[in-house]
């Protein structure tokens, strides 16, 4: 049997996280309910937010598996979360990986994102966009994800988010 490509794009702050994770499950049950019995492989940076909870749903899934696409070398792309806990987290979903793949360093951490969304999309049957429908506020980020999927004719599940929450950061370059 044939497995169905997932690729995952989103934001990292979601002001609705538990919301998200919700419509996540109710979106895979969905997609399932039309590929019955056919296994899933998440294409994933496990970027915080959107990345992992994509990750962690589809995880729950007896046949599913996941290809950890990290947008730069593992030990500068573990830089990028600010909290022992985040990089712990991130580094047991990229433990339960299938496979991992390192993306070249690039002069910019937009430049290594877009790469890594560029990735995913060119191993995806299926897009799961947790977006929230606003136009790009940088180069790579998920609405030139999302844009790449429509232009490539990708179906795209979208699950619609709130505005990514005011005042956090959204990217950290050294």
């Amino acid at each position: 049997m044939s497995v169905l490509n997932l690729g995952v794009t989103g934001h990292r702050h979601l002001s609705k996280a538990q919301a998200v994770q919700a419509d996540v499950e109710r979106a895979l049950l969905s997609l399932e309910a039309r590929v019955p019995g056919q296994p899933l492989r998440l294409f994933s940076s496990l970027a915080e937010g959107a990345d992992r909870i994509v990750a962690r749903q589809v995880l729950t899934r007896q046949t599913a598996s996941l290809v950890a696409v990290l947008p730069m070398p593992r030990q500068h792309y573990v830089a990028d979360f600010p909290s022992p806990e985040s990089r712990d987290e991130f580094s047991q979903l990229v433990e339960t990986a299938d496979d991992i793949v390192e993306l070249p360093l690039h002069e910019t951490r937009a430049r290594c994102c877009e790469q890594a969304g560029l990735y995913v999309l060119d191993h995806s049957d299926v897009l799961i966009a947790v977006w929230d429908g606003l136009p790009p506020r940088g180069a790579g980020g998920t609405a030139d994800i999302v844009a790449g999927a429509a232009a490539r004719r990708l179906p795209v599940l979208w699950i619609r988010t709130d505005p990514a929450v005011p005042g956090r950061p959204t990217s950290s370059w050294p």
